[in-house]
């Protein structure tokens, strides 16, 4: 349409025949009937002919950094349909969190209220406000920050002195493991401490603790000397 309203503005005078049909019906857009009518509005092909031009930069000139008018999806090849997009992830896509009331377990929402990611609905409720505990995040990101963080490691002190036990000849020491660390989810207990008193570490699934001990009276040593390296799931 650009080039065909300049060669309009180019040949536009007194003695401009009006035929029946032009390309893009550009014509027929104005609703020109007489070279009155077409006298009439010509100035106002430059002004349709600047703002294409405009248009035409805002596209052209478009990048990841500068803002504009994308192709993406306007041209033969690039659009990518509804349909195409749910058969390729192999996923229902229920629409739009804010959008659509009655939510599915088992279907994917748009997170339009919040962060804009997707999620997959795990409880069928009836809301248009986004409950994170009745969604998972099924997005690359969310997947990816899931497996970076699955484990962790953490030192751990000694707090409390168990004491000398003198039928086995042992000192023992412990710390309650704190309420983040579950017992449950602990992957190893590491001695940090490689000296000579201390000979062993371990988890105490029933006290709830981790124990260090060795062989021998050492009660004066201090627990806080005394570290294990803890590793568990989050």
């Amino acid at each position: 349409m650009k080039q065909t309203t300049l060669d309009l503005i180019k040949n536009i005078n007194e003695n401009t025949i009006i035929p029946a049909t032009t390309q893009n019906e550009l014509f027929e857009l104005f609703q020109l009937d007489t070279v009155a009518d077409l006298r009439k509005v010509s100035r106002n092909f430059m002004k349709v002919y600047e703002l294409l031009e405009h248009f035409d930069n805002q596209t052209s000139n478009a990048t990841t950094e500068k803002e504009g008018i994308v192709k993406f999806g306007t041209e033969a090849g690039n659009a990518i349909d509804a349909e195409t997009w749910k058969q390729a992830i192999g996923q229902t896509l229920g629409g739009y969190v804010s959008k659509v009331e009655n939510k599915e377990a088992g279907k994917w929402y748009i997170n339009d209220l919040t962060d804009g990611k997707i999620y997959k609905c795990i409880q069928n409720h009836s809301s248009t406000s986004f409950d994170i505990t009745k969604f998972v995040d099924i997005t690359n990101i969310g997947l990816s920050d899931k497996v970076e963080n699955l484990f962790k490691t953490e030192i751990l002190s000694m707090t409390h002195l168990l004491g000398y036990i003198a039928a086995a000849d042992v000192t023992e020491w412990y710390v309650t493991l704190p309420a983040h660390i579950k017992k449950d989810k602990v992957i190893s207990v590491t001695n940090i401490n490689q000296g000579f008193w201390i000979e062993y570490c371990n988890l105490d699934l029933a006290s709830n603790c981790v124990r260090m001990g060795g062989k021998g009276n050492f009660s004066s040593v201090p627990p806080s000397g005394l570290q294990v390296l803890i590793a568990y799931f989050t």
